[in-house]
């Protein structure tokens, strides 16, 4: 702690406060920087103090340390991924933090960069929206908002890229996705979800007053148990993938 405090810090109210009442007498860490602009911190507490050699020792073992933690995070992040784009892991996959920085990005991703300058682009854009789909040269983006238990990006995002041959077939996704499940205005404003349309944007666009949308919404989201507009793009990412979302009888 002495290397890395601040020269100014008073740790006076630390030690009185923390050090004194539980009988500590030393404290020796490995702090392991982390994707999102975080860091991982490992303490040792002892009740005597630790030897002069103790720091050395430490900074031998670190790459380990440095490894593991690397590995972990590898870890964390594929099966977060597996979870969330709901067995689109094997198309390109980049996830930002809430400040917009990137945290992941998967081999598949970092070569669509490279042939696509404009996924980066509009992958790091701004989206106000929980969920979002651009059309690309190479496919169609898709964003989703991540919550705000997602290991290490909490309220990031996750982008996906669905390559050109998906691209091709989108309209027609889009036309059998729920096909006879709801009806044909709640289809309609389902797909203006997908598109990314806030409920004043959908209602110019249906020619309707906002509040008719938004009694929509709830008929829709009572129909397939669901709470929030997230979870009808995540169903839409299963029908991507050609499995029928789990549809509860309708509650109407």
């Amino acid at each position: 702690m002495n290397e890395v405090r601040n020269r100014d810090c008073d740790f006076g109210n630390y030690f009185a406060e923390f050090y004194d009442p539980i009988g500590l007498v030393d404290e020796i860490g490995v702090l392991l920087p982390s994707p999102g602009r975080r860091t991982v911190a490992l303490f040792m507490e002892r009740s005597m103090r630790f030897s002069d050699e103790a720091p050395d020792v430490l900074r031998r073992l670190y790459s380990g340390f440095a490894r593991l933690h690397r590995t972990n995070n590898q870890l964390l992040f594929r099966g977060a991924v597996t979870r969330t784009a709901r067995g689109l892991q094997t198309n390109a996959v980049c996830i930002f933090d809430r400040s917009g920085e990137i945290v992941f990005a998967n081999r598949e991703w970092r070569q669509a960069c490279r042939r696509d300058g404009a996924l980066a682009r509009q992958a790091g854009s701004d989206f106000s929206e929980d969920n979002r789909s651009v059309d690309l040269d190479d496919g169609t983006l898709l964003a989703s908002r991540l919550d705000e238990w997602f290991p290490i990006a909490p309220g990031g995002r996750l982008c996906v890229l669905s390559y050109s041959s998906l691209r091709a077939s989108l309209p027609a996704l889009k036309t059998s996705f729920l096909a006879g499940y709801v009806s044909k205005r709640e289809h309609e404003i389902i797909c203006a979800i997908l598109e990314g349309h806030p409920t004043k944007a959908i209602a110019d666009r249906l020619g309707c007053a906002p509040q008719t949308v938004k009694a929509h919404k709830k008929r829709i989201y009572r129909r397939l148990d669901i709470t929030t507009e997230r979870e009808i793009f995540l169903m839409f990412l299963d029908h991507l993938q050609g499995r029928s979302p789990v549809l509860h009888a309708d509650k109407e």
